[in-house]
């Protein structure tokens, strides 16, 4: 009923109020169903831009209820992985592919978020793929939806692939410890040159300056003496020079390589004739046990230096009247497990053997293992790194086997 109070004008401009709120609720109502379609329009045409950009940057969004574990995933985050996007349906199912080194780490990164320690959830971690492999994944997420009390109900996020990245810093961590290890290799070697080769040239000065100032105060037999030193010291300053020009031009990459078939025994009776008058001065006896028919693939250049140092080597560190001997590992395979297809030669003395500390750093240039042989012929270590860089330039091994007191193996391998 119409309150008898309303006058008919009064009415009448209430009826006229309604109508225009009509007007405009209606108005409002289909601008809002025009704008749902314009959004929807716009995302149709964005969502293809969108799939794009995430293909292309290995990209994918997630989203997950916490009360349940329940995730939503894109499809690339699945295909990422090489498995069907219906496999993933709780976070369970993305947890146990995540590195076991790296489970932990994410865990406790949502678990923060989620109790508002962190702003975000975010995390770098690894998953493994269905090839067996793992890839990097950059994770990264935050609480979309909160009840009434604040409590977190759904996170949601971005996952990026960033193996390539993680590749290129490893990369990058290599060349840095590469150019560490060839900076300590040039400081070694300028204390090679500094050290090593000043000491020869000292004492090499000395007796030609007593010489030069005394000559004539000498005794024949006395200027033989001086004169048989001066040779030796020449003859050490001159190996010395002849390992520094060939390491030298080895690291420069400058030393031709050229492997052929050649015959060892030629090539090592040839050397023993040379280091025959320091052995003879030692008393040392030559043992040579290379058959005549051996045969391996060597650069005969680089054959002929590896052999001369550890040869060199070993008369340096044998006592006067002990033995020397060279042969070949009839069994090779046996031997550090080598392939049958090369061959294992061996130089081994009976003389002053070295500890393990010494043995450790023997091949390797940031440490400094020379000595003093047993009549204090000069050694600087340098030979034996050129024998390990000439030996893995042929794409073999080589090592020793020593105990103080007994003498030293020296063995290596080379392409049959």
């Amino acid at each position: 009923m119409i309150n008898d109070d309303i006058t008919k004008e009064e009415l009448l401009q209430e009826l006229e109020k309604l109508r225009k709120d009509y007007i405009s609720l209606n108005i409002a109502y289909q601008k809002e169903i025009t704008d749902r379609k314009l959004v929807e329009e716009k995302l149709r045409e964005y969502n293809p831009r969108i799939e794009l950009a995430m293909e292309s940057a290995d990209m994918a969004w997630w989203e997950m209820d916490i009360s349940t574990g329940a995730v939503t995933i894109h499809k690339r985050k699945a295909e990422m992985l090489g498995f069907p996007p219906e496999q993933f349906k709780h976070y369970k199912d993305f947890m146990v592919l995540v590195h076991p080194d790296d489970n932990e780490k994410a865990m406790n990164a949502m678990r923060s978020h989620l109790e508002g320690l962190i702003d975000k959830y975010e995390i770098e971690y690894r998953i493994l793929t269905k090839t067996g492999s793992y890839k990097w994944f950059y994770d990264i997420g935050s609480i979309t939806k909160r009840d009434e009390n604040g409590k977190p109900l759904k996170v949601a996020g971005l996952v990026l692939n960033i193996s390539d990245r993680k590749e290129a810093d490893e990369s990058i961590r290599l060349k840095n410890l590469e150019l560490t290890e060839i900076n300590a290799t040039k400081d070694k070697f300028f204390s090679i040159i500094a050290h090593d080769l000043k000491s020869p040239f000292n004492g090499f000065l000395g007796l030609t300056k007593m010489m030069a100032e005394n000559l004539s105060e000498f005794t024949l037999d006395e200027l033989k003496e001086i004169s048989k030193d001066m040779q030796e010291s020449a003859n050490n300053l001159y190996k010395l020079l002849e390992n520094l020009l060939e390491w030298s031009r080895m690291q420069r990459g400058v030393t031709e390589f050229k492997p052929e078939m050649c015959m060892l025994s030629f090539i090592v009776k040839q050397i023993l004739e040379v280091q025959s008058v320091v052995a003879k001065a030692k008393a040392i006896q030559f043992i040579n046990n290379i058959p005549e028919e051996a045969m391996v693939t060597a650069d005969v250049p680089m054959l002929n230096t590896l052999l001369r140092n550890l040869i060199s080597n070993a008369l340096k560190f044998t006592q006067r009247g002990g033995k020397i001997e060279i042969g070949i590992v009839n069994e090779p395979s046996e031997v550090l497990k080598l392939s049958g297809d090369c061959t294992v030669i061996y130089i081994k003395d009976n003389g002053i053997g070295m500890d393990e500390e010494i043995r450790t750093h023997l091949f390797k240039m940031d440490s400094k293992v020379s000595r003093p042989g047993t009549e204090n012929e000069p050694s600087t270590g340098l030979g034996l790194l050129l024998c390990k860089e000439f030996v893995e330039k042929h794409g073999g091994k080589i090592w020793v086997e020593s105990e103080v007191g007994k003498g030293s193996t020296f063995y290596f391998s080379l392409p049959r």
